[in-house]
C-alpha cells in the first residue's frame, strides 16, 4: 500500500509540472535525471538496474504525457542520469530528435 501511495504521488508530481505543455510529435529523446541529496557521510551513487527502477513512475507519467506506451522503442529513446543536489528531485528533459 505505501509503494501504491509512493507512485502514485510521483506520477501526480510529474502530471502537474507537464500539464498545460503541449507534448512534442514525433521521436524524441527522453533524459530522466535523479537528483539526491548526500547522505550523513557520502553521495550514494544508483547502478544502472536502479537507477531506472527508481525512475519508474516518472517514466511511466512521461509516456502518458506522450501519449505513448513507454516501451515504444521506436519513438522514445529513454537516457538516465544522476547527480548530486541540496534537494531531492527529478530532471525531465524531452527533446524532439529528427
Amino acid at each position: 500500500m505505501a509503494r501504491h501511495r509512493r507512485v502514485q504521488s510521483e506520477r501526480g508530481a510529474v502530471q502537474w509540472q507537464l500539464n498545460g505543455k503541449k507534448p512534442p510529435a514525433g521521436a524524441v529523446r527522453v533524459l530522466l535525471v535523479r537528483v539526491s541529496v548526500p547522505s550523513a557521510t557520502r553521495w550514494i551513487q544508483l547502478d544502472g538496474d536502479n537507477l531506472q527502477g527508481s525512475m519508474k513512475a516518472v517514466r511511466d507519467q512521461v509516456a502518458a504525457w506522450l501519449g505513448r506506451d513507454d516501451a515504444d522503442g521506436g519513438t522514445i529513446q529513454w537516457e538516465y542520469g544522476q547527480r548530486r543536489g541540496t534537494d531531492w528531485a527529478c530532471e525531465i528533459h524531452v527533446v524532439p530528435t529528427p
